[in-house]
């Protein structure tokens, strides 16, 4: 490239493409995240907390209510003993599932006829149309039950050996639904052996599911809450504890290592030739005359370089080493002479 009648070196040239060249502008994320005052991280600390608190004390509540069962007892003391158990709510799926209600039934049998054949437990559902548990719509579906044939809204539990004293815990898992549960006690018919008194204790739990589900939910709330609370006492405890100062030696190496920063070149380096040396011929080497053998020079001595020691001030001094390096060592000036600084604390 020619400038004004006259050839341009490269560094020249290299300046005159950067002029040229045009400017791109570096986009700018404005989405910056703004930093949160003490103030503002004490306020979030106190509202996590406040949610832990609340969220735990509401899944126990929950938690409560779910486990709290529906119970009823009654004394047995003739050969059957039937109950109603009204409606049973529930989530209205149907089939047997994690849904279903638990109905547990507790017998104490203190005493019973001595020709005793069969204890049963039958809980059927009241069929549309029954007016009540002791209709025949509802024996018929107790015969199935016997036969074999129950289903989930059909079910059976018996015990032939049947004793004094024996306490019996049976657990049943049913739909919404109103249920008739009777308990039957089977003797052989021959007269009077015995007289009955068997104790009946029934539980049921619909708030199971209802309440259980909300209750984990408000667990895993508490949790969150408390993730947010640890992590904002954190932030206030980096904002508030005070950091460590560092030691001498870590000042005396910043202030240095900032000092030679500084100090380095002003501009880039003078631009070197732009073509090649011009050709020359090469002399004729002198032919060697003959004469004594020419004794070699003793090499020079090395000439002692004394310890460069600069001062960075306060009575600190840090020592030049001839290779223009500095030794990692802090010195203090004592009786006139230099000697390395020992940390009293170490």
């Amino acid at each position: 490239m020619v400038s004004n009648g006259e050839a341009m070196t490269e560094t020249e040239e290299m300046e005159s493409v950067e002029q040229e060249a045009p400017i791109i502008p570096v986009p700018v994320d404005e989405k910056i995240e703004s930093v949160k005052t003490i103030e503002e991280h004490k306020e979030a600390l106190k509202k996590s907390r406040w949610n832990v608190f609340m969220y735990l004390g509401i899944a126990a509540l929950l938690f409560a209510f779910a486990l709290f069962p529906f119970s009823h007892s009654m004394e047995m003391t003739t050969g059957s003993s039937v109950y109603p158990t009204g409606y049973v709510w529930g989530l209205p799926l149907d089939g047997e599932d994690f849904t279903d209600v638990p109905v547990s039934v507790t017998l104490m049998v203190n005493s019973i006829p001595s020709d005793t054949e069969r204890l049963e437990v039958i809980i059927v559902e009241l069929p549309d149309g029954a007016a009540d548990c002791n209709s025949y719509e509802v024996a018929d579906q107790q015969q199935l039950a016997r036969t074999g044939e129950s289903g989930h809204t059909r079910q059976y539990w018996a015990e032939n050996a049947v004793a004094p004293g024996a306490e019996y815990d049976i657990d049943f898992a049913i739909d919404p639904g109103i249920y008739c549960l009777e308990v039957i006690l089977q003797t052989g018919g021959h007269g009077n052996n015995g007289d009955v008194d068997i104790e009946i204790d029934i539980a049921t739990y619909p708030n199971q599911i209802l309440a259980g589900i909300p209750g984990i939910l408000c667990l895993f709330l508490s949790l969150f809450a408390f993730i947010g609370a640890q992590r904002h006492g954190k932030a206030m405890k980096s904002m508030t504890e005070p950091k460590a100062e560092p030691t001498i030696e870590e000042q005396v190496m910043a202030e240095t290592s900032t000092a030679i920063l500084s100090a380095g070149p002003s501009g880039p380096p003078p631009a070197g030739p732009s073509g090649p040396p011009p050709a020359t011929e090469p002399e004729a080497a002198p032919e060697p005359t003959p004469g004594p053998e020419a004794a070699p020079e003793p090499a020079p001595e090395s000439e002692a370089v004394d310890d460069v020691y600069e001062d960075q001030g306060d009575g600190w001094f840090f020592r030049k080493l001839p290779d223009g390096t500095y030794d990692q060592t802090v010195y203090l000036v004592e009786n006139g002479e230099y000697v390395p600084y020992q940390d009293p604390d170490a």
